[in-house]
């Protein structure tokens, strides 16, 4: 874990299967599932929803994750927020209508 960032995981791969609502989070192979459907996901992208995930009801700030999922690498915002689109668009969630 990154001690640093206050707990947030540094390997996510190393974390066993945890449930978000009807889906399985399966985060060493990348993967999401429910029943028969199976959403795969990049790594780093699994690492910002691991890092929003360890930390239920708390508000994680963009310099938290950023640090945490891209940590010593000068990344833009945007990279954040696309990764949150592409977690969006696995859960088949609506900005809109979250």
């Amino acid at each position: 874990m990154n001690e640093s960032i206050r707990g947030l995981p540094d390997d996510p791969g190393s974390l066993p299967p945890f449930r978000i609502g009807e889906w399985l989070v399966h985060p060493r192979l990348n993967r999401l599932q429910r029943g028969d459907e199976t959403v795969p996901i990049e790594p780093r992208v699994m690492h910002v929803l691991v890092c929003l995930a360890s930390r239920p009801g708390e508000l994680l700030s963009r310099q938290e994750i950023l640090g945490a999922v891209w940590p010593q690498v000068v990344v833009k915002e945007e990279a954040l927020t696309q990764a949150i689109s592409q977690l969006r668009h696995a859960f088949a969630d609506d900005s809109r209508s979250p």
